[in-house]
């Protein structure tokens, strides 16, 4: 399994950014209601970090001893945490861009803590990327960065 890229991680957080800021920037500007993150989003993403960071720690070879994951059970908590990782490049991004117009007008008092706390869900988010990130990164096997036998065939000698 290649390991996941920051770089490509930006994609989803920049599209999503930018959409997240257009919806936003006109339900400002129409007067209607903007969306607002809730504290239990950041709850979930902080969980859901937590669950992940231990899972993958589980991985993660010891010194001296044995990991508490091996074999599938360990490709599947890798495959988990690229979703995850996907999943918080997303939301991230959606929660920065639904900021960005609120920030740009501050001159809405009433709606100042509607941005601290778009914010802090963004921070929990990137939190959750991160935690992601690390467990991917845990999860890699010694071989991974090997090409496999089977695309590089050798020929037939006889």
């Amino acid at each position: 399994m290649k390991p996941l890229s920051w770089k490509l991680l930006l994609i989803p957080i920049l599209v999503t950014a930018f959409f997240g800021y257009l919806i936003c920037y006109f339900l400002l500007v129409s007067a209607y209601a903007i969306p607002q993150a809730n504290w239990l989003n950041g709850l979930l993403f902080l969980g859901l970090s937590i669950i992940l960071l231990y899972l993958g720690w589980g991985v993660r070879t010891p010194e001296n001893g044995k990991a508490r994951y091996r074999g599938t059970v360990a490709l599947r908590i890798a495959q988990a945490a690229v979703a995850s990782a996907w999943t918080a490049a997303i939301m991230l991004g959606w929660y920065v861009g639904i900021s960005l117009p609120l920030l740009a007008h501050t001159v809405y008092f009433a709606r100042f803590p509607v941005l601290i706390e778009n914010l802090l869900v963004a921070i929990t988010t990137l939190i959750f990327l991160g935690s992601a990130l690390l467990t991917e990164y845990w999860c890699r096997l010694d071989d991974d960065d090997e090409t496999p036998v089977a695309a590089n065939p050798t020929p037939a000698q006889g």
